[in-house]
This record gives C-alpha cells, sequence and structure tokens, in this order.
C-alpha cells in the first residue's frame, strides 16, 4: 500500500509517500499547524485589531491635554518708529526717535486647564489602559483555544489513522477467512453455517473500516479548515 500525502505547495517528493502501512501520518509538524491556524482565523485577527484599537484610544487620551494649550503666532512687516536712549552722565540725557521698515515676529503660548480636566484625564487614562488590557487577555484567550483545539486535532488525526490502518488490516484477513471459507465449503469441508458466518466477519470488518476512514477523513478536513493548509490524504 502507497499512500500519498501533501499540504500547501510543492513538496518534495520523498516527504509525500511511504510504503509501511505503519509509518505515522506525515503532517506538518505541530508548531507549524498553530501558527497557521492563528494567523488564519478571524477571531484571533478581531481580537488582534480589537487590541490594536485599544492601544491607539489609549494614546489618545495620554495626549488629549494638549487641548487646553493654546499657541498663537503673528508676522507682520511695515513702517516702525523706534526710540533711542542714552545717558551720557547724571545730568545729560540723550534720545534718539528713529524711523524705518521692519519685519516683525511675535509668538505666545497660553494654557487653560481646569481642575477638573486633571481628575477626568486620569480617570480616563486608567480605563482606557484597563480596556488595553482586556483586549490582550481576550487575544491570548483566542490564541490558547486556538492551539488547544489544533493539537486536539492533530493528535486525533494520527489516532484516527492508525485506527483506519487496523481497520484495513482486519478487513483484508476478512476477505482471505471468506475465500478460504468458500474454498472450504465448495469441497464440503464446513458446513454453510460456518461460511455464512464467515461472510458476516466480513460484512462487519468492512462496516467498522468505512467508519474508521470516514474519522480519519473529517479530522483531517477540520485540521485542513483552522490552520487554512490544504491537506489530502490519497491511497494510490
Amino acid at each position: 500500500m502507497v499512500i500519498f500525502f501533501g499540504y500547501g505547495q510543492q513538496i518534495p517528493a520523498d516527504t509525500l509517500l511511504f510504503s509501511d502501512p505503519h509509518e505515522e501520518l506525515n503532517l506538518p509538524p505541530l508548531d507549524s499547524l498553530i501558527h497557521a491556524a492563528i494567523g488564519h482565523s478571524g477571531s484571533f485577527s478581531y481580537y488582534l485589531y480589537e487590541t490594536q484599537l485599544k492601544e491607539e484610544e489609549l494614546k489618545q487620551q495620554q495626549k488629549d491635554w494638549f487641548e487646553y494649550i493654546n499657541i498663537t503666532g503673528d508676522a507682520g512687516y511695515g513702517q516702525f518708529d523706534q526710540l533711542w536712549l542714552n545717558r551720557f552722565s547724571y545730568d545729560y540725557d540723550y534720545s534718539l526717535l528713529t524711523n524705518s521698515k521692519q519685519m516683525r515676529y511675535s509668538a505666545g503660548i497660553a494654557a487653560r486647564i481646569p481642575l477638573s480636566a486633571f481628575i477626568n484625564r486620569r480617570n480616563n487614562i486608567k480605563i482606557a489602559t484597563l480596556n488595553v488590557d482586556k483586549a490582550v487577555q481576550e487575544m491570548e484567550q483566542a490564541k490558547e483555544q486556538i492551539s488547544s483545539y489544533v493539537i486536539e486535532l492533530y493528535f486525533k488525526s494520527l489516532s484516527d489513522y492508525r485506527v483506519m490502518l487496523i481497520r484495513e488490516k482486519q478487513m483484508e484477513s476478512s476477505e482471505l477467512e471468506v475465500e478460504k471459507a468458500e474454498k472450504d465449503f465448495i469441497d464440503s469441508k464446513i458446513p454453510f453455517a460456518a461460511y455464512s458466518s464467515t461472510e458476516r466477519n466480513l460484512y462487519k470488518a468492512q462496516i467498522e473500516f468505512e467508519i474508521a476512514h470516514g474519522e480519519f477523513l473529517e479530522s483531517l478536513a477540520k485540521l485542513s479548515l483552522i490552520t487554512g493548509i490544504q491537506l489530502e490524504y490519497k491511497k494510490l
């Protein structure tokens, strides 16, 4: 029996084929599946964006006090008078009035911060910080849930695969027993009841194999769905 199992993009053939039915399923590494599932998860993306939004809200709260500060500036060009005063001695002052064109600049800053603004700002920052912490916890919780589910599906896929192989071997053994029983019945070595019982065992083994096969494919499909990686199983 040869099994083909592939995932994602093109992978070297020697990692996809094996002939021993008792070999482990060639799944991608568990940490790679967890990483892919987290990146593929809509719930994790939601909590990630929610965390980023809360962080921006916190930054905004920390900057809100700037709205109470006014900065003014002015510039003008024109004719300005200037008075110069000089003292040459204790009993003689000299003054000079001049007139010239000049470019003058002025700037100022004013702050009007009510007392309530300090209290409200502190409370708002505290609330925003708590919202950030809550969003981070929700994001981490979603990450843990996704990781836990991937781990569960990973080992269930391996277990279901091994059970399927066991059921397949049982079915193959039952087929051989039916062939032998049929020959013995034709040769009158066994009664019809014994032959019929052997056939019933084969039908039971076939049903058990189909159930195990379906459970394995279901586990693999769920793992593929949550990780966003195309996982395929084909018997060649």
